[in-house]
């Protein structure tokens, strides 16, 4: 019985690795239907919360321990459909093709790879991105409650991503955005979210005036 589950394991990584990112018979063998539709949804649901900027904002699903779901490059959370959906490995190999992959696969696949984290939504949220830019940490003295909701928020550059991972839930790299990290891809635009009105919140209190998204 395990050799036979061995094989049709073995015989699935062939099959995402032969038809490479494009491949949408690999996509209908590790993401269900229901897996699909749910992750399109939760990338367009960024979109309309305001967290995305264009196709600069990337969103992923890690599907095993060598795969992941995400959206072709240049895709916009907000015009996500299933024919723009690709998978990925965790690990980068000679099969994957740079033209589907997303501008920044790499931050996705150090997540996955120094991670338990199953979700990786990279964003642009206004609000945080004007007090993280700073060099400020949210101030949660007014919403305390929010804190946990959020996660643990670090500041970090791109080059000490990887060290920096640990226990937290979020990280926002200067000059290029913030990573929002959670189980489903929906707990990781839950956290970024609150992240963003506890921000509105911080800048509202210092007297700029901002409409929240």
């Amino acid at each position: 019985m395990f050799e036979s589950y061995k094989r049709a394991t073995n015989a699935i990584v062939s099959l995402v690795n032969r038809t490479g990112a494009s491949g949408n018979r690999a996509v209908v063998t590790l993401a269900s239907k229901d897996v699909q539709e749910k992750f399109l949804n939760a990338a367009r649901r960024c979109a309309t919360y305001g967290l995305a900027l264009g196709a600069y904002s990337e969103l992923s699903l890690r599907l095993n321990k060598t795969h992941f779901l995400t959206l072709k490059q240049g895709t916009p959370l907000a015009e996500a459909r299933s024919d723009d959906l690709v998978i990925l490995n965790v690990t980068p190999t000679g099969e994957d093709m740079p033209q589907f992959s997303p501008s920044n696969v790499v931050l996705h696949q150090l997540v996955y790879a120094a991670t338990a984290q199953n979700a990786v939504l990279f964003c642009h949220p206004r609000y945080a991105s004007l007090v993280l830019s700073s060099g400020s940490m949210p101030d949660f003295a007014c919403l305390p409650g929010l804190e946990a909701l959020t996660g643990t928020v670090t500041l970090c550059a791109l080059s000490n991503l990887e060290a920096s991972l640990g226990d937290t839930q979020q990280l926002y790299l200067r000059d290029l955005g913030l990573l929002s990290l959670g189980s489903t891809p929906y707990q990781a635009l839950e956290r970024a979210t609150y992240l963003e009105w506890i921000c509105w919140q911080n800048l509202h209190a210092r007297g700029m005036t901002f409409e929240p998204t």
